[in-house]
């Protein structure tokens, strides 16, 4: 199979209360009960999908190829002795489609539970540890950033309580189910650097009120 096409390794991540598995093809149908509904896909530039052979496609774009770093969310079982155990149904979708930026969604049936914050706040440390740092001439980063829409007031607030620093809004950015819109650009530098060092010191000052950033 072509390398384009591969499925990368498993890879678990666990917090207190859920677990972060490396999303897999054969997630397709647990996935798909989050991305046909409006609620979730609203802040996207694709929209809810409507069919699997479009749900297929998109889980394919985050599950395949060599920098693949997407992962599956389940609820740990906490009322079973086995400290791995899960509930079975997936539940959201957290990670980097394209480097360096990085995203998340939910069903909405776990909306207000608190996992967007604490699958993130799990998620960047192994991000910063699969992706090489940058240096002259190579392919890594020092930072992750998130993208949101410019009223996803949520959103932004867990941004911020992950650390990120609101940098700059971006005007009429993409094209989505309500219509043209604005993105506000969060980010993040790897431990050890600052958004300073890096050339983003310019951070815009938190006057518009706090932006689920998708997995785009």
């Amino acid at each position: 199979m072509d390398e384009l096409l591969t499925q990368p390794p498993v890879q678990i991540i666990w917090t207190e209360r859920l677990q972060l598995k490396t999303i897999r093809m054969e997630d397709l149908d647990d996935v798909m009960s989050f991305i046909v509904l409006p609620d979730v896909m609203k802040w996207t530039s694709v929209g809810a999908v409507t069919t699997k052979e479009q749900g297929y496609k998109w889980l394919s774009a985050r599950a395949l190829g060599p920098e693949a770093y997407n992962f599956s969310v389940r609820e740990r079982d906490l009322t079973c002795s086995d400290p791995e155990a899960v509930h079975p149904r997936v539940i959201g979708l957290f990670g980097s489609f394209h480097w360096p930026s990085c995203g998340y969604m939910l069903h909405p049936d776990f909306f207000g539970k608190g996992y967007a914050t604490e699958g993130m706040k799990a998620f960047i440390p192994a991000y910063f540890e699969r992706v090489p740092p940058a240096s002259e001439g190579g392919t890594g980063h020092d930072l992750i950033d998130a993208y949101a829409d410019a009223e996803n007031w949520a959103s932004m607030k867990v941004l911020e309580k992950l650390g990120f620093t609101k940098c700059e809004t971006l005007l009429n950015e993409f094209e989505g189910p309500m219509g043209i819109r604005d993105s506000v650009v969060y980010r993040l530098a790897r431990p050890g650097r600052t958004l300073d060092d890096l050339g983003f010191g310019n951070s815009q000052a938190d006057d518009e009120g706090p932006p689920e950033p998708p997995v785009q």
